[in-house]
């Protein structure tokens, strides 16, 4: 289930980096996995998008680092939690 948030993470991660790019002058975006400052970065160019992302970014941000620190979320991620990563991913998607 870890690998599946991870993932989720990811989508959203590159979905607003995608938004970014679209959207302004700049041919890259910082590397960050941290999708509040993304999320801040969309603002700024003042492209609307619903202020709940924040609290899904908040919950899906602990994700990013499972490539790295794999034994932090072994024991934390379960079926519910994993489900809503999904859910929360694909509405920053869309």
């Amino acid at each position: 289930m870890e690998i599946i948030c991870f993932h989720a993470q990811q989508a959203a991660e590159k979905s607003i980096k995608a938004v970014i790019l679209y959207n302004s002058s700049i041919t890259a975006v910082e590397k960050t996995h941290d999708l509040s400052l993304l999320l801040d970065r969309i603002a700024q160019n003042k492209i609307n998008f619903n202020p709940k992302f924040y609290d899904y970014a908040d919950l899906l941000f602990p994700y990013s680092v499972l490539t790295r620190y794999p034994s932090q979320l072994q024991d934390s991620v379960d079926e519910y939690k994993t489900k809503q990563a999904v859910k929360y991913a694909e509405e920053i998607v869309r």
